[in-house]
């Protein structure tokens, strides 16, 4: 199940490159996993659940991919990626 939820965040953002979201190739499979459920409206107590995670940990990946794509909040990261 997680190689198929893996493959599912990859596909989903998959056709995302680096040049339209510099910095998309440095997320991790969980971290991707976290973005695509966030992108489909759930939101991190949401996404906790889903993946059986603590709130705190989804907030902790959600960190570390506003770092790594340079963003600052959850609406910069979402208009990141739809503006592709």
């Amino acid at each position: 199940r997680g190689a198929e939820i893996a493959q599912l965040a990859r596909g989903l953002v998959g056709s995302v490159t680096e040049r339209i979201v510099p910095g998309v190739s440095r997320l991790t499979t969980r971290e991707l996993e976290v973005v695509t459920r966030l992108l489909d409206g759930d939101r991190p107590p949401a996404i906790a659940r889903k993946l059986f995670l603590s709130p705190s940990t989804v907030r902790n990946h959600l960190a570390a991919v506003f770092a790594k794509l340079d963003v600052t909040s959850q609406q910069e990261l979402l208009d990141l990626f739809r503006a592709r």
